[in-house]
């Protein structure tokens, strides 16, 4: 959901009582080293729901990739982001709270 992030961001942190800042730089993932490794998994994925086959699609090919060519793979990309986002969200909260609870058990007191 691009752009729509810290919106969502908000309405899920306000009503639980969460950090907002600290969940904001969490979900900043889209960095530009990640990126066309993010969108190579989605495309990806979304091809093998949505095809029944992995494409045959290079690293390169998707570091290359400008909007012009978004919408001839925009189906797999939206079906493979709605597979990588929700995974990845899932691994990395779970990261988080066996490193805040390893923490916890460690401090005095």
């Amino acid at each position: 959901m691009w752009g729509l992030h810290w919106a969502i961001l908000l309405a899920v942190c306000l009503p639980l009582r969460l950090d907002a800042s600290v969940a904001w730089l969490a979900s900043n993932v889209s960095l530009p080293f990640l990126a066309p490794l993010l969108t190579f998994a989605e495309i990806q994925l979304g091809a093998r729901v949505l095809h029944g086959a992995w494409q045959d699609v290079t690293m390169e090919e998707i570091r290359a990739m400008t909007l012009r060519d978004v919408p001839t793979r925009l189906g797999e990309l939206l079906v493979g982001t709605l597979i990588v986002a929700p995974s990845s969200a899932l691994v990395g909260g779970g990261l988080t709270w066996l490193v805040v609870r390893f923490v916890r058990r460690r401090a005095p007191g």
